[in-house]
């Protein structure tokens, strides 16, 4: 549907720009919240799928609500995983050069799908602080880049500040 479509007028050959999937999580987030806000369901309050829930359930019927929000929950939750897999494949592929893409990404593919079927197992609160977890353990590469890299943007902030002049 976005595939075509790009932030600078041209077209690029598949997937969206990021522009294109930040407003789409946008339109998404507003939409739900006039919903929410527009059903009166803000006033029950509760936490977030139940407050969907809800507020879908004041405007289809109480059945047809906790259905619509299920399916919308399970297609988030399936590209969510569809999405984070390419992106590790793109990086193994990366990390183990072309010439092992093959047998890396399929090493990978077994790996991600056993922590998928592990998280499915687990209670829903572990599974949320593990990834609380790893999302935090993601700073530390950050971070060691971001000091390994200070002289190459000293470098070209000189530069650009030497061309203005």
């Amino acid at each position: 549907m976005f595939g075509n479509l790009s932030l600078k007028g041209g077209s690029q050959e598949q997937g969206m720009s990021s522009f294109q999937a930040l407003a789409t999580a946008i339109a998404a987030q507003v939409g739900t919240g006039n919903v929410i806000g527009a059903s009166g369901a803000i006033l029950t309050g509760g936490p977030g799928a139940i407050l969907a829930q809800t507020a879908f359930g004041t405007v289809f019927g109480e059945s047809l609500g906790a259905a619509f929000v299920a399916i919308c929950l399970f297609f988030f939750a399936f590209s969510t995983i569809l999405g984070w897999n390419m992106f590790g494949k793109i990086n193994v592929i990366y990390l183990f050069g072309e010439k092992n893409a093959k047998i890396s990404t399929r090493i990978y593919t077994v790996i991600a799908l056993a922590f998928i079927f592990l998280g499915t197992m687990m209670s829903n609160d572990l599974v949320w602080e593990l990834t609380d977890a790893f999302n935090y353990l993601m700073v530390i590469p950050n971070a060691i880049a971001l000091f390994a890299l200070t002289g190459m943007v000293k470098t070209s902030l000189s530069e650009v500040e030497k061309k203005k002049k």
